[in-house]
């Protein structure tokens, strides 16, 4: 799969370089690092996305710059460089804050309260978790996905009946939406909580 990936966005980056459009070059780069990073190649991943970074700022383009800040930030806590990817984050929130980009800034909170939740910051990644899921989204997948965050950090501190309640509001929006996948996933969840 990463062959035909890399082919591919090989094309897409070729074809942006021919037209001298630099924001196209940009963003083709982004997305090059974000399949780079998918499959675990974080080096390579990290120099692609600087280079976006470098003509996002040369163009003064906030809304690509918020964007490569979220790839970054993904690659470096996928590399398990949880600083920068923290630093990274919170530098994507601020332009997200700026360009009130609701979606993006939930998707911010979600992945600060990755972090905390790995560093051992319960309490943290709860108030990172609690900030997403108040935030004006929709009863979809990622609501239901921050939902079960919140469950997993409740099971954590011995709050079973808290991580209970999550649980059943994250199965609840996964059936409405027959995700059959994510509901086994939750089940068990809620089959561990019934165990302690």
């Amino acid at each position: 799969k990463l062959e035909k990936s890399v082919q591919y966005q090989d094309q897409v980056l070729k074809y942006a370089l021919s037209q001298d459009d630099e924001k196209a070059e940009a963003v083709a780069l982004n997305q090059y690092g974000r399949i780079l990073s998918h499959f675990g190649n974080f080096e390579a991943s990290d120099s692609l996305l600087s280079e976006a970074e470098s003509i996002f700022f040369r163009l003064h383009d906030q809304r690509g710059l918020m964007d490569l800040k979220v790839s970054q930030g993904i690659n470096y806590l996928d590399w398990s460089k949880y600083k920068l990817a923290e630093k990274t984050f919170k530098e994507a929130l601020v332009l997200s804050h700026k360009l009130k980009d609701t979606l993006t800034t939930n998707n911010l909170w979600n992945n600060l309260g990755i972090i905390e939740r790995r560093n051992g910051n319960y309490e943290k990644a709860l108030e990172y978790y609690l900030k997403a899921a108040t935030n004006h989204l929709p009863a979809d997948l990622f609501k239901s996905k921050i939902y079960n965050n919140i469950g997993i950090i409740y099971k954590s501190i011995g709050e079973f009946d808290k991580a209970l309640e999550y649980y059943k509001k994250s199965l609840a929006i996964k059936e409405d939406l027959g995700l059959k996948k994510p509901i086994s996933y939750t089940l068990h969840n809620i089959g561990v909580i019934y165990k302690n």
